[in-house]
């Protein structure tokens, strides 16, 4: 991840479509798609692109570590959410009128639900990187630049990127 700039991640949760099994949405996700998606994130300039898979053996051993901690957390119960990293929203404006996206959601018919997925868009500040703190001045400070209120200020960074 980069430590010297904050990225963009818009990250979409997707439920697997009945009938479709845990095995046959990671094929996929992998086998069948990701190359496809890869390529067109990439000739647009996404800088970093995830898929997260959770299953019934990932969400009941949260569970009962949930429990272990007397936590009061939900626990996200989506199959597969897709990260996509990037610097601004005319990134994603651009693959969205690209004509190789417009073909996706035929492809994803057979293994995922349009119900319920959910969208988040916000930054990433990195401050553990292969297995180092990073990130942080010596004193514990934030090393990222512009400082938070520069970056949210009316016409800073953010503002710039959400454009």
């Amino acid at each position: 991840m980069a430590t010297k700039e904050r990225l963009m991640r818009l990250s979409l949760a997707h439920y697997r479509k009945d009938g479709c099994s845990e095995g046959d949405c990671h094929f996929f996700g992998t086998v069948s798609h990701a190359k496809q998606a890869a390529t067109l994130h990439a000739s647009h300039g996404v800088v970093f692109y995830h898929q997260v898979y959770s299953t019934t053996n990932t969400r009941s051993a949260l569970d009962a570590f949930k429990r272990e901690l007397s936590a009061n957390w939900e626990i996200d119960d989506h199959n597969l959410t897709v990260e996509l990293y990037i610097r601004d929203l005319e990134t994603l404006r651009a693959i969205a009128s690209d004509p190789v996206f417009a073909t996706f959601s035929n492809l994803e018919e057979p293994y995922l639900s349009r119900r319920h997925v959910v969208a988040s868009l916000a930054w990433v500040e990195v401050y553990i990187e292969e297995g180092k703190v990073v990130g942080l001045a010596q004193d514990g400070t934030p090393t990222y630049k512009p400082s938070f209120d520069d970056f949210v200020k009316p016409g800073g960074v953010l503002e710039q990127a959400l454009k």
